[in-house]
């Protein structure tokens, strides 16, 4: 029999390759039904997503990648917590030019490890809010063009 913990670093090894291909309907099939996605910090002002809001929101985004990447640098677990740390990089290719993010990903899992509970998401504000600006900019072009 699988102990938590082996549950909980398998599930995370999933939860990255999943997360690199991009497979947004394989990632919710890792989530028990009432698993909330939340991307920190609080001042982005992004609200926690349910596993339906989840889908909505990284769908829009997958539109704008191309050449998408997850760089692990570090995961850690812990077995009492339940949740397991990872430590990564992402990057892409969009319309608004190369992204190249920095985040902490901390996983919830249910206590025999076998699901997602929770998945919070810190990225680099400073980044991300730099990278948006840019993206609205990108994407406001056709429509200021055709008026």
């Amino acid at each position: 029999m699988s102990s938590n913990l082996d549950n909980q670093k398998s599930l995370t090894a999933k939860f990255i390759k999943i997360e690199e291909a991009w497979d947004i309907e394989a990632n919710i099939q890792l989530r028990t039904n009432d698993c909330i996605y939340h991307l920190r910090p609080t001042t982005l002002g992004h609200p926690p997503r349910n596993n339906d809001e989840f889908r909505e929101f990284y769908t829009s985004l997958k539109a704008l990648w191309t050449d998408y990447k997850l760089e692990v640098l570090q995961t850690t677990h812990d077995a009492e917590t339940h949740k397991s740390v990872i430590h990564a990089i992402n990057y892409a290719e969009t319309p608004a030019g190369p992204f190249e993010m920095e985040c902490i990903m901390i996983l919830s899992f249910t206590e025999d490890g076998t699901k997602l509970k929770r998945v919070e998401e810190l990225a680099d504000s400073a980044y991300l809010n730099e990278f948006l600006e840019r993206v609205a900019k990108v994407t406001m072009l056709p429509t200021e063009q055709s008026s």
